[in-house]
């Protein structure tokens, strides 16, 4: 099955633009006279969920983004009752941080998912069949530069990372990661937090540019039909419970 034939897995812009505001509620337009929302970040996983159920070739940056705010969220929650260990905490993190980083620099990995991600105007050149119908440079020479001396070479992961804008520093820590010096607990938080950041600029800021408020409306009338389906089957089967209470009763 060719991915790239499989149909765009949000319905609209205007859905991609509401899960951009449920990852990203800091960078909402704020509103006065709004209610004060509630946190949607596990709803905006569950539709990248959805998303990658719908069509895998669904945009890495948009599963990163999920990953990444999962474990913060697990973060929280471990803060509230603390039945996350550290050690546990720090995995978690860590995991989310290494999936991130290899869809985009890992070289096997990256020929699938860094098309993904908008960067400028220029494509860039890499190896063999890498897909770079929408990745572009960030024009870093001296980032470039630097990507051939530490990383050996242009098709290194430190030249993809310089090719994107990563920072260097994003693939050190995977490194160690992945060679088993997993930094604190705190050091973790602060890389994810930036990682969030990056792709915050790199891809969301790029590619989620429209109007939420269609999409708004819609989840609202869906939520509404669905309530009032749930409140049709209750009072069904009370109507039916009765019934049959009446009928025992005989």
């Amino acid at each position: 099955m060719d991915i790239k034939k499989l149909p765009q897995a949000w319905k609209h812009e205007s859905e991609l633009a509401l899960v951009r505001d449920y990852f990203y509620p800091e960078h909402k337009e704020p509103d006065p006279f709004a209610p004060a929302a509630s946190d949607k970040r596990l709803d905006a996983i569950d539709l990248i969920a959805l998303y990658l159920l719908r069509n895998p070739g669904t945009p890495h940056a948009m599963a990163a983004t999920a990953n990444l705010t999962e474990a913060s969220l697990h973060n929280e929650q471990a803060d509230r009752d603390s039945h996350i260990s550290d050690n546990a905490m720090r995995s978690i993190y860590a995991m989310a941080f290494v999936k991130f980083v290899n869809g985009f620099v890992d070289r096997d990995v990256a020929k699938a998912n860094t098309a993904s991600l908008a960067l400028g105007a220029e494509p860039i050149e890499v190896d063999d069949d890498y897909d770079s119908d929408i990745l572009r440079s960030s024009d870093d020479e001296s980032g470039e530069m630097k990507a051939k001396v530490k990383g050996g070479g242009e098709s290194s992961m430190y030249a993809y990372a310089a090719k994107i804008g990563m920072p260097e520093d994003f693939v050190d820590l995977r490194h160690n990661i992945v060679h088993g010096d997993i930094p604190p607990l705190e050091t973790l938080r602060g890389y994810n937090k930036q990682a969030l950041g990056w792709l915050w600029e790199k891809w969301w800021t790029r590619n989620a540019t429209g109007d939420p408020t269609r999409a708004k409306s819609e989840m609202e009338e869906q939520a509404q039909v669905a309530d009032a389906a749930r409140r049709r089957s209750i009072e069904a089967w009370q109507q039916y419970d009765a019934a049959k209470s009446s009928a025992d009763a005989t």
